[in-house]
């Protein structure tokens, strides 16, 4: 039995294997305020949103499949709550009857199985009730899908069944088991029979060997203080149930496989509403964005903003607006705190978000899917580094070209900045003309004008040059607009700061 809210043919694994350069994405991009804004302080939450934003999808159908559920759960988010809430409560009540310590004993395994199965057969019971009755208000193929799932593999004559099985496997009456004597009179082919129950009254039942015709010859009772005796009994007992406490067994793993792995599906849209929700209430554009194909190159922003400033200032920041086409290179120049990083995340962070299915903030978003991200960002002074700080973006640059693949999107934040500006621009441009020539697109933040001006020069068709904006007085309108890149580094900023 599987849930199917992620993919539409498998489930989420919670436990699966990050990309290479996850923590290097997270660090750059500031992935934490999402984790933490999505969490809210629930840790599980917090690790299911960290596995599913960097574990991109790269099918468009994918995407699509999970965003129509978001857009249920946004529009049933009370509904969609109760149901994880209760598959909370069922996973924690079944870690609290599972001994996983007195595994190797029949009694004990059949015992907390069928109370296992019990209490996962009744809250999935409730789930189902659930969603049932709010049915009508579902339109995505996932939430549908679920809803027959349970409705063809635990339907209410399966449920009835399953309880009656499981009120004859408390062996009340006693076991009643069959086996054969096999060599040196060793019993073999332990198999533990279904009782036949007979109703009697109170009269009955005190001469039930009687009415009944039950022969007492065939009947002995072991001594109180024949220990061996009550052993090799309690043994036998242990063999005839042995098989049924497996089988038991492993129907409450199967069960509580399939609530762990709800749980974790739904973790991920409940984390999603909780951002939605803080975006909401501070007036800030979210869209569900247009997706295309990975060859294709579409960039078609309106109103982009970087979430993760606005989950830091807990407030809306300043919007950007982008529509190009065919285009793989975009170098952004401009005055220093002039927006350039904060522009740079928001089109990183939105293709993340985009690609695991959630909504962008923007108020409208285009973007061709990418086959993997990657960043380089200059990295202020570490004293732990063993060679310079050159020597240190070199390597990390050479970790990177031994896993960037044609259609992926790198960004780079005044990458090579630590040596002198020509041998720094020699070597961005020659890894920025070998990564065009690999399908990648690129967008580079730079202040070594060298760098700019030798693409600035070719008039390239795939290229776009965009600016910082800063007015004759020095302000920043922290909006990033086309435009050449200037000689000046506005060295008269940091002198006017300084000196009046």
């Amino acid at each position: 039995m599987n849930s199917f809210l992620m993919y539409k043919d498998k489930d989420f694994d919670v436990e699966q294997e990050l990309c290479s350069n996850a923590d290097i994405l997270i660090d750059d991009l500031e992935l934490k305020t999402i984790f933490e804004a999505a969490a809210q302080e629930d840790e599980f939450i917090q690790n299911v949103m960290r596995v599913a934003l960097l574990g991109s999808l790269r099918s468009i159908d994918d995407i699509k499949y999970r965003q129509d559920i978001l857009k249920d759960v946004i529009n049933n988010f009370e509904v969609i709550k109760q149901i994880y809430l209760l598959n909370v409560e069922a996973i924690e009540q079944e870690k609290s009857i599972f001994f996983a310590f007195f595994r190797k004993y029949p009694d004990v395994i059949l015992s907390s199985s069928i109370k296992r199965v019990d209490a996962s057969i009744r809250y999935i019971k409730k789930i189902k009730d659930i969603l049932k009755a709010s049915s009508s208000r579902f339109k995505s193929e996932g939430l549908k899908n679920l809803i027959k799932i349970l409705d063809s593999d635990l339907n209410d004559s399966y449920i009835g069944q399953i309880e009656v099985y499981l009120k004859e496997l408390r062996l009340r009456d006693g076991v009643f088991m069959y086996f054969k004597l096999g060599k040196g009179m060793k019993g073999q082919n332990y198999t533990l029979y279904k009782k036949n129950r007979k109703h009697y009254n109170w009269f009955q039942k005190i001469f039930q060997n009687i009415i009944v015709g039950i022969d007492t010859n065939f009947r002995f009772c072991i001594d109180s203080r024949d220990e061996s005796g009550a052993r090799i009994l309690s043994q036998m007992r242990n063999q005839g149930k042995n098989s049924v406490a497996n089988t038991l067994a492993l129907t409450a793993d199967h069960l509580k496989c399939f609530l762990n792995t709800l749980r974790s599906e739904l973790a991920f849209y409940i984390g999603s509403f909780n951002i939605y929700k803080f975006l909401n209430e501070l007036s800030v554009d979210v869209v569900f964005p247009i997706m295309y194909d990975a060859s294709m190159r579409v960039e078609n922003y309106k109103s982009l903003r970087d979430i993760s400033l606005i989950l830091t200032k807990k407030e809306s920041v300043v919007e950007n607006n982008l529509q190009t086409k065919d285009k793989e290179l975009f170098v952004i120049t401009g005055a220093n705190k002039g927006g350039k990083t904060s522009y740079l995340r928001s089109i990183a962070i939105a293709g993340l978000m985009m690609q695991c299915g959630m909504f962008v903030t923007a108020e409208k978003f285009e973007s061709n899917i990418s086959d993997q991200f990657f960043t380089h960002f200059k990295k202020d002074e570490d004293n732990s580094l063993k060679s310079g700080k050159f020597d240190e973006e070199l390597k990390r640059m050479s970790d990177i070209v031994e896993q960037i693949t044609p259609n992926s999107l790198m960004v780079f934040n005044e990458s090579f900045s630590a040596t002198n500006e020509s041998e720094g621009s020699f070597i961005a441009t020659q890894i920025v003309k070998a990564f065009i020539e690999k399908k990648i697109k690129i967008f580079f933040i730079t202040h070594m004008y060298s760098f700019a001006e030798t693409f600035l020069e070719k008039n390239l068709e795939n290229t776009v040059f965009l600016r910082a904006e800063r007015d004759k007085s020095g302000k920043r309108s922290y909006k990033i607009k086309e435009g050449i890149p200037l000689k000046t580094s506005f060295g008269e900023d940091i002198y006017k700061k300084i000196f009046t």
